[in-house]
């Protein structure tokens, strides 16, 4: 309710002002519980971080932080001057990280003699091959590893995957740096204002 977020609000104003160093609250479980809803509700935003997709909505890391630009008053916030409601800096990881993954996930997916599954494995039969089956179609899409042939080998399975040119470019960096990164932004309200009021979530 209005009553429970300016309440929350002020005591965080209040906690703000004792100079207490900033507190990272870890949020874990397992996959599908329920983590991202949690966290929705608590900052009041329906859809801040994605639900009910699959098993494998948020599976990574994932940093909420109140994004302070929207409560600026004076200096470089200058009347008028319009900040993003929401901020985003996504970090995908490097291509050798990916790959090193991609093997386990592969043989998660593959029968003990080595070759693909027929279809999806049931969560409750067998957890990891269904969640690596999942995290593989939300990479390379649905219904993808039902194109490979009936028994596909499991290696044959990896090098075709390894080498999907959508994947490795964006996961190589132009810049030469570490890791690819994209900043997102959405929304505009004026820095200070009543309607910069509520507050927003910037993710990292």
């Amino acid at each position: 309710t209005l009553e429970r977020r300016e309440s929350g609000e002020s005591r965080c104003t209040e906690i703000e002002g004792r100079g207490i160093p900033e507190t990272v609250i870890g949020v874990l479980g397992g996959t599908g519980v329920g983590k991202s809803s949690l966290l929705n509700a608590l900052i009041g935003e329906a859809s801040a971080l994605p639900t009910s997709c699959s098993r494998a909505c948020t599976a990574a890391s994932v940093e909420l932080r109140f994004n302070t630009a929207l409560g600026e008053v004076g200096g470089t916030a200058a009347a008028g001057r319009l900040v993003a409601v929401y901020q985003a800096r996504v970090e995908f990881m490097a291509l050798a990280d990916w790959l090193r993954q991609l093997k386990l996930l592969v043989q998660d997916v593959c029968s003990h003699k080595g070759t693909l599954a027929e279809s999806c494995p049931r969560a409750d039969r067998n957890e990891a091959g269904h969640t690596a089956w999942v995290t593989l179609e939300l990479v390379y899409g649905k219904g993808r590893l039902e194109k490979f042939a009936a028994d596909a080998d499991e290696d044959a399975v990896y090098d075709e995957l390894a080498a999907e040119p959508r994947v490795r470019q964006l996961l190589t960096p132009s810049d030469g740096a570490a890791n690819h990164v994209l900043h997102l932004q959405k929304g505009e309200v004026e820095a200070g204002s009543a309607g910069a009021g509520g507050g927003g979530a910037g993710a990292g």
